[in-house]
């Protein structure tokens, strides 16, 4: 997929990465997910880009309900 959204280098890409999941079954996928999706990334330079949505979202790898003091829907 990355590479047909590189469009042979006339795109670029963002690639989200997940964040941390709530349940912990899902931990143990998400991990070797987001290294795929970066080692993936690494065969386009300058194209593919990965964004680390659990940075901001589950900051030190800890789900949490709400963000920015308000409580999710």
């Amino acid at each position: 997929m990355m590479r047909a959204y590189a469009r042979r280098g006339s795109g670029t890409v963002y690639w989200l990465l997940l964040p941390t999941p709530r349940r912990a079954a899902f931990q143990k996928v998400f991990g070797p997910v987001n290294r795929a999706l970066r080692s993936a990334a690494k065969s386009f330079p300058g194209v593919v880009h990965t964004v680390d949505l659990g940075a901001t979202f589950t900051p030190h790898g800890k789900f949490r309900q709400a963000c920015a003091g308000r409580a999710a829907p």
